[in-house]
């Protein structure tokens, strides 16, 4: 599809012909099913990042997890390619370990009103693809758990257009992880095995097997998270939960180091960027050919496992001045009948039809384009049926380095909520 028509589509069909704010909710789309993810609602909303505010550089790529008694806010941050302002609020809904809506009310978790106005906001500066960006510190909360984040137009609460998760934890409890090999011939190399013991001197746990709930994440990732191991062992002289499974269900593919783009910069060419074509509105970029790395050999490089950094580069530029690019992505892979999808925390792991590659038969290659933020970006090739697994395409290696992170729930008799007693995060290579 020609680049200005695909970006016409892209505005019309997420309403970005300019919005007034008096606009009455009933000239909008039908009503949108609220999904408890990681989720964007129109297309005009992107690059939406929501990470600890520590003061490090490196917060933007750290996971949405904070203490309940600590002092450190989430900060929200997003773009909409509508560029005029548009009048967002943000509520937060207490959830359960699985993610169901719990039957706590807003007074039992909320320090105040539940409803949050948007009020930091900035206009792109000299960017061909105008945009709004907005900044939201997420308010404390007096209840440990899990927690959806909803943005919504206005005062309609049904007209939410971004959805984030995140989790609140105290420390009740102390975790104790390690990565081993995987026990068996199958995949001993290919894999990464985690065990952990949870140390619940801290408090009573009558039951368990039933009251206490564990997630294993990798790399953030909630879509293939671990959930529902059970104990192996429960030592309780020493008050100990061992979790130390032999049947694979508590392992995960490796994979290998991520690829990556780097489009921080539209003056010079960035790593594995092959040309620009900065005459285009938006700016187009190619990125190298790809090719699969099934049969390689593992190398080791540094990645941020997946995540994205919006940066730009450019000489005297400021941060409003990152610009959108449509990136072109190539893979000189074979046609195959099961469909392949670019992924990363760009688009929150999620197989769309913007990030689905179409098969080129004049170039004999798979190719997307998507519409990304200047900044620096690591992806993976993902085949939701492949065999031995989904990253076939990328290979799969021990040595690779993830993020880990295991979070403990608990619901003691009596409780009708989750609520998150304990959180340890490592990296394999540790």
């Amino acid at each position: 599809m020609n680049q200005s028509l695909f970006f016409a589509t892209l505005l019309i069909l997420s309403g970005c012909v300019p919005v007034t704010n008096t606009t009455s909710s009933t000239e909008r789309t039908p009503k949108k099913k609220l999904l408890f993810q990681d989720r964007r609602y129109e297309q005009s909303i992107r690059s939406d990042i929501l990470y600890p505010n520590r003061g490090f550089v490196q917060d933007v790529v750290q996971s949405s997890v904070v203490a309940l008694q600590g002092e450190t806010r989430l900060i929200l941050e997003f773009d909409d390619v509508n560029a005029d302002y548009q009048d967002y609020s943000a509520r937060l809904i207490h959830c359960n370990a699985d993610w169901s809506k719990s039957n706590l009310t807003d007074l039992e978790f909320s320090t105040g009103y539940n409803e949050y106005p948007i009020r930091t906001f900035d206009y792109s500066q000299g960017s061909k693809v105008p945009y709004t960006h907005y900044t939201f510190e997420v308010p404390k909360v007096k209840r440990p758990g899990n927690y959806l984040l909803v943005v919504y137009r206005e005062t309609d609460g049904d007209d939410f257009v971004l959805s984030r998760r995140f989790v609140v934890f105290d420390s009740r409890v102390q975790v104790k992880p390690t990565i081993a090999v995987m026990t068996g011939a199958v995949g001993r190399f290919q894999n990464h095995q985690i065990e952990f013991e949870i140390n619940y001197q801290g408090m009573q746990i009558l039951n368990p097997y039933n009251d206490v709930k564990v997630v294993i994440r990798q790399n953030q990732r909630w879509d293939n998270a671990i959930t529902s191991l059970a104990p192996t062992q429960v030592k309780e002289d020493r008050k100990t939960l061992v979790y130390r499974h032999f049947t694979r269900q508590n392992t995960f593919v490796a994979m290998n180091e991520f690829r990556f783009v780097d489009l921080r910069s539209t003056s010079f060419k960035g790593q594995n960027i092959a040309r620009i074509e900065k005459d285009k509105t938006p700016m187009i970029a190619y990125a190298g050919i790809d090719k699969p790395r099934t049969n390689s050999v593992y190398s080791q490089y540094s990645d941020i496992n997946g995540s994205y950094v919006i940066e730009n580069n450019d000489p005297g530029a400021d941060y409003l001045e990152e610009d959108y690019i449509f990136c072109h992505f190539s893979l000189d892979y074979a046609q195959i009948s099961d469909p392949i999808y670019l992924i990363g925390a760009f688009n929150n792991w999620q197989l769309t039809s913007e990030n689905r590659l179409e098969f080129d038969q004049d170039r004999k290659l798979y190719t997307a384009s998507i519409l990304l933020k200047q900044g620096y970006y690591n992806y993976q090739y993902f085949v939701p049926n492949g065999e031995p697994n989904p990253y076939y395409l990328e290979g799969a290696f021990f040595e690779a380095e993830n993020d880990y992170d295991i979070i403990v729930y608990y619901r003691g008799p009596g409780e009708f909520t989750d609520r998150v007693i304990g959180y340890a995060s490592f990296e394999s290579r540790n």
